[in-house]
């Protein structure tokens, strides 16, 4: 299996649940306390009990998920998985720009070229993949501070990184994974050392995490 199908495969089966610690109605509208909020944010979707609802706001540090409607004794609260995109950026690019905001973001984009080192025959892995994923979601440029971004954008693509890590390191499709790299991406862009990102990589303003490290691909995905 190729290394972005191997990606695309796990980035699917994200478990995005959580359960419903406890939830209270007010004004039609039904504030629940989850174990985790992962990436929501207002404007998205999320599902309870498997029908979709409308996020209104989310309370990063109480854990709360305020809905646009009424819901009645929550029980499940899911976030779908990401949209998922890789390719070199001008291609990415090219793509993602014909597309709205309800079909990209947020979004995990594998960044190609990717470098695959094949293993020996006898070794657990098959190969180990030198990935580039980025956690991606829209952001104002014009509009927000480095606050802003932190604590609209950075703060839950955290939370979905921190799962897709956990997630990962207990997933079949990948061997052992060792120490990984997380960089701040406010102004996702072309970056300068002294200067910052100056130029976006994409023309959609986005702000986000990139994570960054190795990943032993197993050979026989389905064990």
């Amino acid at each position: 299996m190729l290394v972005v199908d191997v990606i695309e495969e796990f980035i699917a089966g994200l478990d995005l649940s959580s359960a419903v610690l406890s939830s209270s109605t007010s004004l039609g509208q039904t504030t629940i306390v989850v174990e985790n909020v992962f990436q929501a944010r207002s404007g998205l979707t999320c599902f309870i009990d498997g029908s979709e609802y409308v996020i209104a706001s989310v309370d990063y540090d109480a854990k709360s998920v305020t809905l646009l409607e009424a819901v009645e004794a929550p029980v499940l609260f899911r976030m779908p998985s990401p949209f998922y995109f890789h390719g070199t950026p001008y291609a990415t690019n090219a793509h993602i720009s014909r597309l709205s905001d309800s079909e990209k973001v947020p979004m995990i984009y594998l960044l190609e070229i990717i470098r695959e080192t094949i293993q020996a025959e006898d070794a657990a892995a098959e190969s180990v993949a030198e990935l580039r994923l980025f956690f991606l979601d829209v952001a104002n440029f014009e509009a927000w501070n480095t606050d802003d971004h932190y604590s609209k954008v950075i703060r839950p693509q955290r939370n979905l990184v921190n799962a897709f890590i956990k997630q990962a390191r207990q997933s079949k499709l990948f061997g052992v994974i060792e120490q990984l790299e997380l960089i701040v991406h406010v102004k996702f862009g072309v970056y300068h050392s002294e200067k910052g990102h100056l130029n976006s990589l994409f023309n959609d303003r986005l702000t986000g995490i990139e994570l960054k490290g190795s990943f032993p691909i197993l050979g026989c995905c389905d064990c």
